[in-house]
């Protein structure tokens, strides 16, 4: 189902945690939401869930309006961070548990239950206790469990967020392939950039409860366009580009524009070579500004070198307004 949030705003005491929201996302779309702490993601999800009340607003899924619904009469499945397993309750009385409360007949329920454990590689774990789980098969259970009432809307709350992270390249090639199964629209809500990037087909990125940009990761990666948005997403070389006499406000020097050449038109101050991944990150200092400029095939030495920046290649970024 489509989900469209329009202008929607929660307050607390006066203080605004989300501020005029505006949202689409497409009927089995992959979709992030991310920013800092505080930005107001935790609070966007409990208002879609029907945890939270909205001050104003509305929220539509599949055109219908779902405002002022009650959680429970909500096609939505939400799926915590520290998964919220009943620890009494084995792992087919947890992953049914939803259709109990919903009235389904056992024989119903378990074999619904043994279908999702199936599809997250759990099949035989009916029996075991949650306690009993490693963190990626506890982690499995929550993700059948949030599947198991057919949700049209799943939400996930940092789930990956407590999971080691070796654990995690592995689990989220699983998650989009089991949510690409059910085939459900999706909100995925995290802090970290790695994991939006590697889940989303499109995203959302809040900062003190507004929406600062919305597109494609590799879109938004492009075409940050402001300051905020393009030191959250990972870009390393932002900087005043009228120091650098390439463009008259802040930019993004992408790591390519940037050239190690004795006859370049500015001298740069190496300030450390670090080695990392079979390769050197070169930082350097330019009229004031730091760069970095990963990969390279070897340290240099020397106190000063030449460099050259390919003016044509920068991105230029709007004046933060916050």
């Amino acid at each position: 189902m489509s989900l469209d949030v329009t202008d929607l705003t929660v307050t607390y005491g006066g203080q605004a945690a989300l501020r005029s929201i505006d949202l689409t996302v497409e009927t089995g779309q992959r979709y992030a939401v991310m920013g800092p702490s505080g930005a107001g993601k935790s609070t966007l999800l409990r208002v879609l869930a029907g945890l939270e009340a909205p001050t104003s607003g509305s929220i539509l899924l599949n055109g219908n309006d779902i405002t002022s619904s009650p959680s429970y009469e909500r096609p939505v499945g939400l799926m915590f961070q520290d998964n919220a397993l009943f620890p009494h309750m084995n792992v087919i009385d947890n992953v049914a548990y939803g259709l109990r409360m919903k009235g389904m007949p056992k024989d119903e329920r378990t074999s619904r239950a043994r279908d999702l454990l199936s599809l997250v590689s759990l099949s035989g774990f009916d029996d075991r206790m949650p306690t009993s789980l490693s963190g990626g098969e506890q982690q499995r259970v929550a993700l059948a469990r949030t599947l198991a009432p057919r949700p049209s809307l799943v939400l996930f709350d940092e789930p990956l967020g407590a999971i080691d992270q070796a654990l995690k390249d592995d689990l989220m090639l699983e998650l989009i392939s089991i949510v690409g199964t059910v085939d459900a629209t999706s909100i995925y809500v995290t802090h970290d950039r790695t994991e939006a990037e590697a889940f989303a087909e499109s995203m959302a990125i809040l900062r003190e409860g507004r929406v600062e940009r919305t597109g494609t990761p590799m879109g938004i990666w492009m075409d940050p366009r402001t300051s905020f948005v393009a030191g959250f997403i990972g870009h390393r070389n932002v900087v005043d580009g009228r120091a650098l006499a390439i463009h008259s406000g802040p930019v993004v020097v992408p790591h390519g524009a940037v050239h190690v050449d004795p006859d370049g038109e500015h001298t740069a101050t190496v300030l450390a070579n670090t080695f990392r991944a079979g390769a050197y990150d070169l930082t350097i200092e330019v009229e004031g500004q730091r760069l970095v400029l990963p990969g390279r095939d070897r340290a240099y030495n020397d106190p000063a070198i030449g460099i050259r920046i390919d003016a044509t290649s920068i991105i230029p970024l709007q004046v933060d307004e916050i």
